[in-house]
């Protein structure tokens, strides 16, 4: 099983996002954007709450040592 990373979501985006019908689309695109831009060897799975669950790429199905 690979390890897990959580990734704090800039609260920005809740603000970028308000008001849009498409709001829960367009916040999932932001984090999407944000992780891989900022966070280039992640992947990213979900979120959960304020926070972007992640792995490392390359990792899937490989246990780190």
């Amino acid at each position: 099983m690979s390890r897990k990373y959580e990734v704090e979501i800039p609260h920005l985006y809740l603000e970028l996002t308000r008001g849009y019908s498409t709001r829960g689309t367009m916040f999932k695109r932001y984090v999407m954007s944000y992780i891989e831009r900022n966070f280039p060897d992640y992947k990213f799975i979900k979120i959960e709450g304020m926070k972007a669950l992640c792995e490392r790429k390359g990792q899937e199905g490989h246990e780190e040592r």
